[in-house]
């Protein structure tokens, strides 16, 4: 079953909304930039587990017309779990880099003190914006 990664070029009108939800697939306008995750006929939102639509639905003939195929991002994980990592968890890919010797406990440390610094920076800037 393939499975990849595609991102919505414009906004795309919802043809069976439901306002009294606040799911990405009941909105009326699904919008532009949004990221979804394509899994046999099941197209889930990459930020959102549990809110789906079919390949064949209205809405995800929709999707698909008006979208391009991208590449998993790390911005989000869940694509990399579900597309590169054939539906492992993060933690259990994160283990079997470290048990291959790929990974170190000095990666994880860097990648904290990055973690660290993008918050800081992200925070000095939305202090110096007010």
């Amino acid at each position: 079953m393939e499975t990849y990664v595609i991102k919505l070029r414009c906004d795309v009108k919802n043809p069976e909304p439901d306002r009294r939800s606040k799911d990405w697939n009941k909105r009326p306008v699904v919008p532009a930039g949004m990221r979804f995750i394509v899994r046999g006929d099941t197209i889930t939102a990459s930020e959102h587990r549990y809110q789906w639509t079919g390949q064949r639905s209205e809405l995800g003939k929709l999707l698909l017309a008006n979208s391009d195929h991208v590449a998993p991002s790390p911005d989000h994980i869940r694509e990399i779990e579900e597309v590169l990592g054939d539906s492992s968890g993060a933690e259990w890919l994160l283990r079997a880099l470290m048990k291959m010797g790929r990974v170190h406990a000095n990666d994880i440390r860097d990648a904290v003190d990055h973690i660290n610094r993008e918050y800081e920076e992200k925070e000095a800037a939305a202090k110096a914006a007010k």
